[in-house]
């Protein structure tokens, strides 16, 4: 029990844990986005009573189809779309119709009161995951550096991935215009700051929901502090879905969660069949619009969003069915809220295909997919299940549900009280399970890290993950159409002195339980990534930006070590993104002596010996040397010896083999 205490994590990196003033600009940056974002939000129409957290999430999807249809048609810098917003979201302040009301504003602000624990932990957050190395931070800092998205005729970019959807990254990019930096983390916080959103928006349910499950004035609603507090819980670290490597990092996972979960709720809400005010024309349209702003933000998170796109559409077909009447206008409905995800997909497809000659993807025929192919998919699907069953029993518990409530209906033949909300999920769940089948099947992963490809449900569990905050939402809703809610607060009412202990209670373990988990949370500064972050720091110091610079490592192993290290040497402060890179591997330290000979003809100016096994050239055992190319040959630079103790041995990140630091 011992090992899961940090304290001795926190004594040993409490100086990369403690923030300067400077850390508190990125998310301060991102915070002011979204404050444009809600800015925007008033010109939407307000015939619907959409939450402020909704509203704001449909903007960024508008804000995205802008700049996206501009970068793929115009040949102009995205700085004039983004200085075109900001202007807009201040006239909206100066024009008295426009301006907001800032008491929507007061439950966010609880949000970020609440959070704040979570925020100072995050302050000094590095990039850390591959991920982050092979596309996301490239992908980013290409927008920061030529206001373009990449492109094969123009300036090189050192993203494995530079065709993949960038609607994350345009919010790094807006962010970025407020800081003489780019904020390698803007992305992370954003991921939190939604995630949080979705809290407040699991809060409203708590708090003021009807009888039958339905907010009566949901965007008005005012939750109590202690109902954000178990909204964003549920949202977060109490979430069976909740995995930090993921959604505390600038993934796609925390916005495709949050995003689809919002998108099924203003279907299910407005657009179904038994939806309130459906025949009216203009809640109608307003509803529309939301969703296919949504959906629009969805479609270019991943570039496999595009099947949660048409699983949400799957599921307002589904229930159409169970009043036939209305089949021929949900069908109309659902092609006009998919023509703006269509139109953002469609074109950055087609900008794919016409700039970059290689994609990331190859398709296999259906002659290729043998027996072989479809069992190892499957074993590889319940080995995920089996490896973490209880976000799986969850979803089983409600397909359940939807099973037996549909056999129900079919007896009783009451519109009244089809769950709408259960037969939805189901539908969004089945067609997301075997849209991820038939990718498994169908697409060849080139990427293949580790030894894992697509033919093994690699990440199975991490996609199913996405549904993890819209299967809470349908659960919370049935319990609160069940009465549960209501009797314990009706219990709580009655005993108002154990109410105020629980509360202070919540209060307090929102405040410390990033700290209780400080290891996961921080997962930038396990072993070995803290050391990557030193030696690449320290190297970055000592060259220029058009050196080159060889990386000598231990061991013939996977890559992870050298794409930290080269993504953290060009794409972190200070920057040194004309660094000419090259990777040497070796297996014993009698080839050294070969491989600098040959770095010297080379005329390689600097090289960096992430460890060596003996010492070499000045430099001890076990330690990272620095070597400069003069005319006597390498010069060496201790920067110090890898430290890794048994203890921090016991954090060590899977992805990086020990044997490259000389463990």
């Amino acid at each position: 029990m011992s090992e899961r205490i940090p304290l001795v994590f926190f004594t040993n990196h409490w100086q990369e844990l403690i923030p300067a003033p400077g850390h508190f600009l990125a998310p301060l940056a991102v915070l002011f986005v979204l404050f444009q974002f809600w800015s925007l939000s008033q010109l939407l129409p307000k015939r619907l009573s959409v939450p402020i957290e909704v509203k704001s999430l449909a903007v960024w999807g508008g804000v995205c189809l802008v700049m996206t249809l501009w970068g793929v048609y115009s040949n102009l810098s995205l700085l004039w779309p983004t200085l075109a917003l900001m202007i807009l979201s201040a006239l909206i302040w100066i024009v008295p119709s426009w301006r907001p009301d800032w008491r929507e504003a007061i439950p966010i602000v609880r949000v970020l009161i609440l959070m704040a624990g979570l925020f100072l932990t995050l302050l000094t957050l590095r990039p850390s995951s591959l991920d982050s190395f092979f596309n996301l931070l490239p992908n980013s800092q290409y927008l920061w550096d030529f206001g373009r998205f990449p492109d094969s005729d123009l300036a090189r970019t050192d993203s494995s991935f530079p065709a993949l959807p960038y609607n994350t990254q345009l919010v790094g990019y807006l962010s970025s215009w407020f800081l003489p930096f780019y904020p390698t983390s803007a992305v992370v916080y954003f991921n939190v700051f939604v995630q949080g959103f979705f809290g407040l928006f699991l809060a409203r349910i708590i708090s003021r929901a009807s009888s039958d499950g339905v907010p009566l004035d949901f965007a008005k609603t005012v939750p109590r502090w202690s109902h954000i507090g178990i909204g964003i819980l549920l949202a977060t670290a109490i979430s069976p879905g909740f995995r930090l490597e993921y959604l505390l990092a600038d993934h796609g996972e925390a916005s495709t969660m949050v995003t689809v979960g919002f998108a099924a709720w203003l279907a299910i809400e407005y657009l179904t069949p038994l939806a309130k005010d459906r025949d009216s024309n203009r809640i109608g349209f307003t509803a529309l619009l939301y969703l296919g702003l949504l959906l629009t933000a969805l479609v270019n998170i991943r570039q496999s969003n595009i099947a949660l796109v048409v699983a949400v559409a799957a599921a307002i077909l589904a229930l159409s069915l169970f009043n036939p009447r209305t089949l021929l206008q949900s069908i109309g409905q659902i092609l006009l809220a998919l023509i703006l995800p269509l139109v953002l997909w469609l074109s950055w497809r087609g900008f794919v295909n016409d700039h970059f000659v290689q994609g990331e993807l190859a398709v296999r025929s259906i002659g290729e997919i043998g027996i072989l192919q479809v069992t190892t998919v499957i074993r590889g699907i319940f080995h995920s299940i089996a490896a973490r069953p209880f976000m799986f029993l969850l979803y089983g518990g409600i397909m359940v549900g939807a099973v037996v409530s549909v056999i129900q209906f079919f007896k009783t033949k009451n519109h009244a009280r089809l769950p709408s909300y259960l037969i939805g999920f189901a539908v969004i769940l089945l067609v997301w399970n075997c849209s991820l089948v038939v990718t498994y099947l169908a697409v060849e992963d080139k990427l293949r890290i580790f030894g894992a490809t697509a033919d093994e449900a690699r990440s199975y569990y991490r996609y199913n993950s996405h549904l993890i905050l819209l299967g809470e939402m349908v659960i919370l809703l049935a319990v609160v159409q069940a009465g549960w809610l209501s009797r314990l607060d009706g219990y709580f009412a009655k005993r108002r002195r154990l109410a105020q202990y629980l509360c202070l209670g919540l209060f307090i373990f929102m405040a410390i339980s990033p700290l209780l988990y400080l290891r996961q949370v921080r997962y930038d500064l396990q072993m070995p990534r803290s050391e990557l972050w030193r030696v690449a720091h320290q190297t970055a110091e000592r060259i220029k930006d058009d050196d080159r610079l060889a990386i000598v490592m231990n061991g013939d192993f996977n890559d992870s070590s050298f794409i930290v290290l080269r993504g953290l040497i060009a794409m972190t402060e200070p920057r040194r993104a004309g660094v000419k890179f090259s990777r040497i591997r070796f297996n014993s330290p009698d080839q050294l002596p070969m491989i600098f000979d040959q770095l010297r003809v080379l005329n390689i100016e600097h090289v960096l010996l992430l460890c060596s096994p003996s010492p070499w050239l000045g430099i001890p055992a076990r330690s990272s040397g620095f070597y400069r190319l003069d005319s006597g040959g390498f010069k060496g630079e201790d920067l110090g010896q890898i430290a890794a103790s048994l203890k921090e041995g016991q954090y060590w990140a899977k992805s990086f083999k020990k044997a490259s630091f000389c463990l």
